[in-house]
């Protein structure tokens, strides 16, 4: 009988190459800005002046209120009454109030 032989061992594969090329940033860098900043467009406002005092002080009032004239006048005769005396029937101002 021969002699049993040793199996032969596969090869040995070599590494598998990448199958992509490595992944390139994601943002490109930032680029310089284009163009200075713009100067601004007003100069700043001057600052607010004091208040201008008053000249003079307020005048005086130039004369107290006058008083009323004369009292109301009284009147001249008395209310007429609701019933005539003579007759007792209600007067005519009594009939437009009932």
């Amino acid at each position: 009988m021969p002699p049993i032989a040793p199996p032969i061992a596969p090869p040995i594969a070599p590494s598998i190459p990448p199958i992509a090329p490595p992944i390139a940033p994601i943002a490109p860098p930032i680029a310089p800005p284009i163009a200075p900043p713009a100067p601004p467009i007003a100069p700043p406002a001057p600052p607010i002046a004091p208040p201008i005092p008053p000249t003079a002080p307020p005048a005086p009032p130039t004369a107290p209120p006058t008083p009323p004239t004369a009292p109301p006048t009284p009147p001249t005769a008395p209310p007429m009454p609701l019933i005539s005396a003579e007759s007792g029937i209600p007067s005519l101002s009594e009939s437009v109030i009932l």
